[in-house]
């Protein structure tokens, strides 16, 4: 009665979904692309550090700077084994190499459940996905890397430091799978 009475939004929704459905099932190799998500993920790293620096412009007690250095590095490296894994995929394509689909479906199959951690995020472990997550204080709204962003909110720098760590390696995770693309 109140959400949806004419019952709009449910039907596109359902035909998006559809939509999605078929095209996945149909496509020679899924229709999954990297090359923007690493910017994408550097765009929301490059918030938090501006975040960060700001505060620490305006802090009357010691600043809060944490190293976000191999952060990048992981997010350049991922960056890289997006870009080639998306060449080689349209190569396959191109000639028709029937033989590298099923490889390549395989591992683009995984590269998002690389981001996932069996621990969950710190005090929320049903929350598993390392890059995306709701955040403390907005109900189900996004966080981009959300532990991360505690730590950053609550100005912890052993927490930033741990945090940094499992990220970076749910990004190298990421980037292997991306290189068995490829390979």
């Amino acid at each position: 009665h109140f959400g949806d009475p004419e019952f709009l939004y449910h039907q596109a929704a359902a035909r998006v979904l559809g939509l999605l459905a078929m095209r996945m099932a149909t496509a020679d190799v899924v229709p999954l692309r990297f090359t923007g998500y690493a910017t994408a993920l550097r765009d929301d790293l490059d918030a938090m550090r501006r975040d960060v620096i700001r505060a620490a412009r305006t802090a009357t007690t010691a600043p809060f700077l944490p190293d976000f250095g191999p952060l990048l590095t992981a997010l350049s490296d991922f960056d890289g084994a997006g870009r080639a894994a998306d060449a080689a995929v349209d190569r396959a394509l191109g000639a028709g190499d029937a033989s590298a689909f099923e490889r390549m479906n395989a591992a683009l199959t995984q590269v998002e459940r690389a981001f996932l951690d069996k621990d969950g995020l710190p005090g929320r472990p049903w929350f598993k996905h390392q890059l995306i997550g709701p955040g403390l204080t907005t109900g189900y709204a996004p966080w981009p890397y959300p532990a991360l962003r505690e730590a950053v909110e609550k100005k912890d720098t052993a927490m930033f430091d741990r945090e940094s760590r499992r990220i970076q390696a749910a990004l190298g995770a990421g980037t292997a799978r991306l290189r068995d693309v490829s390979r």
